[in-house]
């Protein structure tokens, strides 16, 4: 019998670090709209202040999103966190958008220093630039950080 890989760290490389996560829809149905981000930025946001996490950046895309975490203490595991925002949120696409789905897993990538950190925040940002959506990462309205002022950026 062929067992799948195992693709997560060990649950103590998840804490005292900045990550960053990719999580795709498993289905095709475009969830950048007001009316998907402002439920689900409320639930992150909610997620990130109790489990103590530093939200840099998080982009909702048509079919995914990027964000990129970093636990503010010791105590803040950011997988769980990541884990307790997808139920959440996957909890109001049931009840709400019952066609949208997150697919089961996601993508995630430590990041090592400031210069990894810059570099992942940009190509975040320009996510929607580089698909053709707006021709400034600064016009597309489904961003938020609690750490920065985007519009200052």
């Amino acid at each position: 019998m062929f067992q799948s890989k195992k693709h997560r760290l060990e649950q103590e490389f998840y804490k005292s670090q900045i990550i960053s996560f990719t999580i795709c829809l498993l289905t095709r149905e475009n969830a950048a709209t007001e009316e998907i981000f402002k439920p689900l930025n409320e639930f992150l946001l909610e997620v990130m202040k109790e489990d103590d996490c530093l939200l840099h950046i998080w982009l909702l895309m048509p079919d995914h999103c990027h964000l990129i975490v970093e636990s503010a203490d010791k105590s803040c595991n950011v997988l769980k966190s990541i884990d307790k925002f997808k139920q959440h949120s996957g909890y109001w696409f049931y009840k709400n958008k019952p066609t949208i789905k997150w697919q089961s897993s996601y993508y995630d990538h430590i990041l090592r220093n400031e210069k990894d950190l810059e570099k992942q925040f940009y190509y975040i940002l320009n996510n929607p630039v580089r698909k053709g959506m707006v021709e400034s990462w600064k016009e597309y309205p489904y961003k938020f950080s609690m750490l920065y002022n985007l519009d200052e950026l």
